[in-house]
């Protein structure tokens, strides 16, 4: 089985199990936004904290420094954050 983002419900159920899901009814648009704002509140305090937070999570540098030059890098760079965050609960349930 391969991981793929593109399935919105299993993502939800991976990530936030399916009774929280029940109760929330959450939209990927709402994720994605409350990534960008938190996002936008570690640059303000500056490049390290937003670096130190993309390595914990195993975004490499090199993937940061291409979005940095894109005029969407906030949606992008969270994109990156959902997907990668997404794919570590996939690979846990997969091989636990």
């Amino acid at each position: 089985m391969e991981f793929d983002l593109k399935n919105y419900t299993e993502l939800n159920t991976a990530l936030l199990g399916a009774d929280f899901l029940e109760k929330t009814k959450l939209e990927k648009s709402e994720i994605l936004m409350f990534i960008e704002n938190e996002v936008l509140a570690l640059m303000e305090m500056g490049e390290n904290k937003l670096l130190n937070l993309l390595y914990s999570i195993d975004i490499p540098e090199k993937k940061f420094l291409e979005l940095t030059t894109q005029t969407d890098f906030l949606a992008k760079i969270s994109e990156q954050i959902l997907y990668r965050e997404a794919y570590k609960v996939w690979l846990r349930k997969q091989y636990s």
